[in-house]
C-alpha cells in the first residue's frame, strides 16, 4: 500500500511538472509580450527587442522540449491580443515556437552548449545558433503571415522582416543569458568584488547610462568601462543584469525620442540601436566568460597544487623517518620545509637511529634538484648510509660504502653528513661529503661551526671524507642542517651568524617544545625558504646529575615527577629487571612528602658513581629517625613506606633539620650500565 501511495505521489508530481511548467512559461511569455509592445516604435510589430523569444529559448534550455506547448500558448495569446485574426495569431505562434525549438536543437546537437555561459564558446554559440540563425524562422514566418493577413504590405516585407528578426535576436541576446545565469546553472565561483563594490558599480553604471541615453551628448560608449569593471570583478549573473539595465534604458530613451538615436529614419535608428546593443551584449558576455574561464582555471590550479602538495608531503614523509631516538638525556627534533616556489618534493633528507651497541647515528643530506628523481636518490642514499652504519663504526667509511652501494645510480650531485654519538654522550664523531658543517653550543661554550670538508657524491671524483671527533660538554645542543637554511637570504655570512645566535638562544632555553622550529623561526621568521630546508636538532642533558623541585601539596606534580625520575633512571639502567624496586622506592619517598611534609620539596639525583644517590629535601616537621620495622597493628599504614624504602634501598640516611624539614639520602639499588 505504501509503495502504491508513493507511486501515485510521484505520478502527481510528474503530471504537475508537465502542466505547471508550460503554464508558467505561457504566463511569462504573455507578460513579456506586453512589455515588448511598449518598446514598439512606429507600429506594434516594430520593436527593437522582443523579450518573449528570449524567455522561450531559456525555458527550452532549462526544462527541455516538454515546455513547447506553453510557448505556443503564450505566443498565440499575445498575438491574438494585438488585434490580429485568430488564424494569423495561431500561424505566427507556430513560427514563434519553432524558432526557439530550432535554436535549442542547434545548441544541444552541434554546440555542446552549457547554460552557465562561463565559456567563450557558449556565448558565441548562443549568438550564432540561438540568436542569428534560429530567429530567421520566426521572422520569415511572421512577416509572411502578416502580409497574407494584409496587415503589412508585401513591399515592406524586407524592412519588416529585418526589424522582426532583429527584435527576436536581441531578445535572445539580452533575456536568455539573464534567465540562464540567474535561474539555471549554479555559478562555479564566487565574485571577487564585495557587496559594497557592487553597490558602487550599480550606482555609477546607472548614472553613466542616464547621461548617455537621456541626453543628446555623444557619450554612448561611456558605459563600456563599467561593463569591463563588471566582467573583471563579478560573475556572469551581474554581467547579464548590467547588460539588461543598460539596453533597456537605451531602448526606452530611443523610443521616446531621447539619446543618440533620437533622430533620423526609423530603419537607420533601429539599425544603429540594435548594432550597438548587440556589440555591448556580446562584448560583455565574452569578457565575463573569459574572466570566468580564468577564475575556473585558477581554482583548478589551486586544487591541483593542493593535491600535489598533499601527495608530496605524504611521499616525502615516506622517505623520512617516522620517529627519532629519544632518551632521558637525549632529545631529537627535526623539521623539513619545502621550497616556496616548488610544489614537488625535494632531495633533502635526514635520519637518526639507534645502533645495537647503544650509540646513536645521524645522517643528513641534499640531492641537487627537485621532484621524484631527487627524492628517490635521497631515499637510496639514506638507506645506504643506514646499512653501512650497521657494518662499520667510522663515519668516513660509512660515506665511502654508501657511495659504493649507490654506484652510478645517483646522477645528480649530492652532499651528505654522517655523525655518531657515543653511548656516554661524551663524543661526537662525524664525516662530511661536501655538506654544511654541524653547529655545536653549550652553556659554557659559544655556538661554533665545526670543521667540514670532503667532496659531494656524483661529481666524478672520490668524496675524500675524513672523520672528525668532537668532545661534548654537558647540556650541549647540536644542529645539523641543509644549505637552504644558510642561503635563506642569499647572504650566507649574515645568515650563519643568525643561525649561531639562534642555537645559543636555544641553549639558554632548553625546554622549548620544538627546538627545530624555534631555530627556523628565529632565522627565517614567517617567510619560507627559496630552497628545501632540513633542520635536525640534538640536545643532550647533563647525563649523570639532575635536579627537580615541586609542591607536595599538589599530588599530581608528585606523580609527574615520579615519571620523570623513572624515565631518567631507565635511560641509564642496564635492563628493565632492576627497575621495579627503584620505582617503588621513588614512589614511596615522594608519597611520604605529600602526606607528611606539605610545601616545597627538592629532589636531586647523582649517578656519578655506579649506583644513583637520591636526596629528597622537604620543609615539613622533620623526622627524628628512620623506622625500619612494620607497625604492630596490621591496619596501621604509618611507617610502611619508610619500611619499604629501608628494605629495598642499598642505603638510607635521614637527617632532621629543626625548623627546616627533613633531608633523606637514598642509594638506589639499580647499577648504571658499564659504558663501552
Amino acid at each position: 500500500m505504501l509503495h502504491e501511495l508513493r507511486g501515485a505521489e510521484g505520478r502527481l508530481k510528474k503530471l504537475g511538472r508537465i502542466i505547471f511548467v508550460p503554464l508558467l512559461v505561457a504566463v511569462a511569455y504573455v507578460a513579456a509580450a506586453k512589455l515588448g509592445f511598449t518598446l514598439a516604435f512606429a507600429t506594434k510589430q516594430v520593436t527593437a527587442v522582443w523579450p518573449p523569444t528570449g524567455i522561450a529559448l531559456a525555458a527550452l534550455l532549462l526544462w527541455g522540449y516538454r515546455v513547447w506547448p506553453g510557448i505556443w500558448l503564450g505566443a498565440f495569446v499575445s498575438n491574438a491580443l494585438s488585434s490580429e485574426p485568430v488564424w494569423t495569431a495561431a500561424a505566427i505562434a507556430t513560427g514563434n515556437t519553432l524558432a526557439p525549438v530550432f535554436g535549442n536543437f542547434l545548441l544541444r546537437r552541434f554546440g555542446g552548449f552549457e547554460n552557465a555561459l562561463d565559456r567563450v564558446r557558449d556565448v558565441l554559440l548562443l549568438a550564432l545558433f540561438g540568436s542569428a540563425i534560429a530567429m530567421t524562422v520566426s521572422a520569415t514566418n511572421g512577416v509572411v503571415e502578416l502580409a497574407l493577413a494584409r496587415i503589412v504590405p508585401w513591399s515592406a516585407f524586407f524592412s519588416v522582416w529585418w526589424v522582426w528578426w532583429a527584435g527576436d535576436a536581441m531578445g535572445v541576446l539580452f533575456v536568455t543569458p539573464l534567465l540562464l545565469t540567474w535561474i539555471g546553472a549554479r555559478q562555479k565561483e564566487s565574485a571577487e568584488g564585495s557587496t559594497l563594490e557592487l553597490a558602487a558599480l550599480a550606482t555609477t553604471l546607472l548614472a553613466s547610462s542616464s547621461i548617455s541615453f537621456l541626453s543628446h551628448l555623444p557619450l554612448r560608449f561611456s558605459v563600456y568601462p563599467f561593463i569591463i569593471w563588471t566582467a573583471l570583478r563579478f560573475r556572469q549573473r551581474e554581467m547579464t543584469a548590467a547588460i539588461a539595465v543598460v539596453s533597456g534604458l537605451a531602448i526606452w530613451a530611443t523610443s521616446h525620442g531621447l539619446g543618440p538615436w533620437a533622430s533620423g529614419p526609423l530603419d537607420s535608428r533601429l539599425i544603429q540601436l540594435d548594432s550597438w546593443m548587440s556589440v555591448l551584449a556580446i562584448t560583455g558576455l565574452v569578457l565575463g566568460a573569459i574572466t570566468a574561464d580564468r577564475r575556473t582555471a585558477r581554482l583548478d590550479l589551486q586544487e591541483l597544487l593542493t593535491q600535489t602538495k598533499r601527495s608530496a608531503v605524504m611521499l616525502q614523509a615516506a622517505f623520512l623517518p617516522d620517529h627519532l631516538p629519544q632518551r632521558g638525556n637525549v632529545r631529537c627534533d627535526a623539521l623539513y620545509i619545502a621550497a616556496e616556489r616548488e610544489a614537488l618534493i625535494g632531495g633533502d633528507w635526514y635520519d637518526a637511529f639507534d645502533l645495537p651497541d647503544g650509540r646513536i647515528a645521524f645522517s643528513i643530506g641534499d640531492v641537487t634538484g627537485h621532484g621524484l628523481d631527487a627524492a628517490v636518490t635521497a631515499a637510496r642514499l639514506r638507506r645506504s648510509i643506514f646499512a653501512a652504519a650497521h657494518d662499520t663504526a667510522d663515519p668516513a667509511q660509512i660515506l665511502t660504502k654508501a657511495d659504493h652501494l649507490l654506484g652510478s645510480r645517483h646522477e645528480a650531485p649530492a652532499t651528505a653528513l654522517v655523525a655518531i654519538l657515543s653511548r656516554d654522550l661524551s663524543t661526537l664523531r662525524y664525516a662530511s661529503a661536501g655538506h654544511p658543517p654541524p653547529i655545536v653550543a653549550s652553556p659554557r661554550t659559544a655556538a661554533r661551526l665545526l670543521t667540514h670538508g670532503g667532496f659531494p657524491f656524483g661529481i666524478g671524483i672520490p668524496i675524500a671524507s675524513e672523520t672528525h671527533t668532537v668532545a661534548l660538554e654537558p647540556d650541549v645542543a647540536i644542529l645539523f642542517y641543509t644549505d637552504g637554511l644558510t642561503e635563506f637570504k642569499r647572504d650566507i655570512e649574515r645568515t650563519e651568524r643568525a643561525v649561531l645566535q639562534a642555537v645559543m638562544r636555544l641553549v639558554d632555553a632548553p625546554h622549548v617544545d620544538r627546538p627545530a622550529v624555534f631555530i627556523q623561526r628565529s632565522v627565517m621568521g614567517s617567510q619560507r625558504p627559496a630552497d628545501d630546508t632540513v633542520l635536525l636538532v640534538v640536545q643532550l642533558s647533563a647525563g649523570l646529575q639532575k635536579s627537580w623541585s615541586y609542591d607536595s601539596r599538589n599530588p599530581l606534580s608528585a606523580h609527574t615527577l615520579r615519571t620523570e625520575i623513572t624515565h631518567f633512571i631507565r635511560s641509564l639502567a642496564p635492563s628493565e629487571d632492576e627497575l621495579f624496586g627503584t620505582e617503588l622506592i621513588i614512589g614511596e619517598a615522594l608519597a611520604n612528602t605529600v602526606e607528611h611534609a606539605p610545601g616545597s620539596v627538592s629532589v636531586d639525583i647523582d649517578w656519578t658513581d655506579a649506583y644513583p644517590v637520591v636526596i629528597v629535601s622537604d620543609a615539613g616537621p622533620g623526622l627524628s629517625r628512620l623506622v625500619t620495622t612494620l607497625p604492630a597493628d596490621p591496619l596501621n599504614e604509618n611507617g610502611r613506606g619508610l619500611f619499604l624504602i629501608a628494605s629495598l634501598a642499598r642505603d638510607v640516611q635521614i637527617e632532621a633539620q629543626p625548623g627546616m624539614g627533613t633531608r633523606m639520602r637514598i642509594v638506589l639499588p639499580t647499577k648504571r650500565a658499564a659504558e663501552a
